[in-house]
């Protein structure tokens, strides 16, 4: 009957770290993605949750017995996951912004294509920029950084308080003002390049009014936003290593005030 009890125990346990590493499969850059199978991210949090559980066993709250506070344990340790995932996810999401915001002025406001990560449609430069910071948060090792945000997260957040909620909405509204910040600068260079072209092309029809200023820009507002888009890769690279390296700065500072509330 105490062996019965022990695992019951420990299984219950264990339940909640499954949960909280749950929460990040269901919101997330790559582990988010909807082309994923749902067993197959089902199996990596369970193999996640087995190897991390010996180690963040004694970090877990005690169990009361009772079957109510158990389910809100659990809801708990999802909206911990989940809120880790949900601010990585708003960085991913300001570069496909950045390139949304000159898509039209590009000419490629009318080819949309469905995004295989988050089959929303998008234009796209906006898809390709949002492939490319996926690209970049993979290479920096953002997947293996996300889990180990969500490891340190049992240390420092045992339980989630709703004292905190002021808090995480504080920290989601700034992470989102970020965003549209982050994605104006980058998309300032190509929208400030094509405001030129397009002045040009203006200029152009008042000297020349006998050419064809319609057709002929078009095809220059392309191949010269193309261009520029090209010249400025590499820094939208460095500046995807340098948000995401902040972010999840941000996400253990957050962690960590939420668990000073909870005390």
């Amino acid at each position: 009957m105490e062996h019965y009890e022990l695992f019951a125990t420990q299984f219950q346990k264990f339940l909640l770290v499954f949960a909280r590493i749950s929460g990040i499969f269901v919101i997330s850059p790559f582990f988010g993605s909807l082309i994923i199978p749902q067993r197959v991210k089902a199996g990596l949090a369970l193999f996640i949750a087995l190897l991390i559980f010996p180690v963040v066993n004694h970090l877990l709250p005690p169990l009361s017995g009772k079957l109510c506070e158990y389910y809100f344990l659990v809801i708990s340790q999802v909206l911990i996951g989940i809120i880790i995932g949900f601010l990585c996810t708003i960085v991913v999401s300001a570069f496909q912004i950045s390139g949304e915001l000159y898509s039209v002025q590009m000419g490629f406001g009318f080819a949309n294509t469905v995004d295989p990560l988050s089959q929303v449609e998008q234009p796209i430069i906006g898809q390709f920029i949002g492939l490319f910071a996926l690209l970049i948060f993979l290479i920096i090792g953002g997947h293996h950084l996300m889990i180990t945000a969500v490891f340190k997260s049992f240390e420092t957040v045992p339980i989630f308080s709703l004292t905190a909620s002021n808090l995480i909405c504080d920290k989601v509204v700034m992470v989102f003002c970020g965003m549209f910040l982050t994605a104006l600068k980058m998309a300032l260079p190509i929208m400030g390049v094509l405001f030129l072209v397009t002045l040009s092309m203006g200029l152009l029809a008042k000297v020349a009014p006998m050419m064809n200023i319609m057709a002929l820009g078009w095809a220059m507002t392309i191949v010269i936003g193309i261009i520029t888009l090209l010249l400025i890769t590499p820094l939208l690279g460095q500046v995807a290593q340098n948000v995401f390296t902040h972010v999840f700065s941000d996400i253990d500072e957050l962690m960590y005030y939420i668990g000073r509330k909870a005390e």
